[in-house]
């Protein structure tokens, strides 16, 4: 596994299966569009940033960088799965409003509230793109409202449209996720791996266990990546105080999908550390990176950042305020269900 240190501040965040304050700055590459399958409507709502001056994402080598996730809707093979998610507080997280059982191609389009329960999965999953083996798991969504705005360095001047639908599930070979991305211009990263936060893309955050997390996930039984929009582009996230090093994804891992509309990601991540059981306490977040061109054309990197939540900790491993990136212990703590 290669592995690159990246300096970064946060900025621009689910899903059927399963995804804070330095300074940064980011950098201006374009990314490229990824599609998926089946999409669906409604929205879900995301966080807000500290994090000095600029708020960012992860720190790398001295290089300040950030990192992020996105999902959203389209519709497939006629089978659009419905619900508006409403999302809670930074505090609490997104919650799912009541549900649908299952659409007649027998996708669901019940929701779920992400921080308070994953369902368990009892399926077989292959990672080809196709949500077809997943579906049966119900709804969440995440997108820029004022709850979950988590960074935003360009204020007034865009309303964001990006949003994300996800579905997520467990079983004890790991997190079950399929997300689907509505982003109607997609700017991706490039250079080198450890940018891959600075433009369009989605994180996932997810560990085990939700106690004795130190806030550093390079020495917890902890799960952190990044999904670029860039179909064949995802990397492996570890932190310690407020510096993260980025290794690349396996491919096996994950296929991300452009679509008319914008861009799905499957995955299927094993648990790091001892598998959890039925009733267990886990640690779990969500966030959409959001990247557009400059006024003149050329791409300005990440610009805006939604997180599904951010909670409290006294003193945080970041450096300054906490974030999901570089602070476990912000995340919500579903049971498995």
């Amino acid at each position: 596994m290669h592995l690159v240190s990246a300096r970064l501040g946060f900025g621009s965040a689910i899903a059927v299966l399963a995804v804070v304050g330095c300074q940064f700055k980011e950098s201006d590459e374009l990314f490229g569009s990824s599609t998926g399958t089946s999409a669906f409507g409604g929205t879900s709502t995301g966080g807000a940033e500290t994090g000095g001056a600029a708020t960012g994402g992860e720190t790398n080598g001295g290089a300040p960088t950030t990192g992020g996730e996105a999902n959203g809707g389209a519709d497939t093979g006629g089978q659009a799965t419905g619900g508006a998610n409403t999302g809670g507080s930074t505090e609490t997280g997104g919650q799912g409003g009541a549900g649908g059982a299952t659409t007649g191609g027998g996708c669901s389009t019940a929701e779920m509230s992400p921080c308070e329960g994953i369902p368990e999965f009892s399926g077989a999953q292959t990672i080809d793109g196709d949500d077809a083996d997943v579906c049966s798991l119900p709804l969440f969504g995440l997108d820029f409202s004022s709850e979950h705005l988590h960074v935003d360095h360009d204020g007034a001047e865009h309303d964001r449209t990006e949003s994300l639908r996800a579905r997520v599930g467990w079983s004890s070979a790991g997190l079950h996720v399929f997300l689907y991305v509505t982003d109607p211009a997609v700017v991706a990263a490039g250079g080198e791996l450890g940018d891959i936060w600075n433009g369009d893309g989605v994180e996932l955050f997810f560990a085990p266990s939700s106690s004795g997390l130190s806030g550093n996930t390079a020495d917890d039984a902890a799960w952190h990546g990044i999904f670029s929009a860039n179909p064949g582009n995802a990397a492996t996230v570890r932190t310690s105080d407020g510096t993260a090093s980025h290794g690349e994804l396996a491919d096996s891992r994950y296929e991300t999908t452009v679509t008319a509309d914008g861009y799905t990601i499957e995955a299927q991540i094993p648990w790091p550390g001892s598998n959890p059981d039925v009733g267990a306490g886990i640690a779990f977040d969500l966030a959409l990176n959001s990247a557009d061109d400059a006024p003149e054309g050329a791409p300005d990197g990440r610009d805006a950042q939604a997180v599904l939540y951010i909670g409290s900790v006294g003193s945080t491993t970041c450096g300054g305020g906490a974030e999901p990136w570089c602070d476990d212990r912000t995340w919500c703590t579903p049971t498995l269900e």
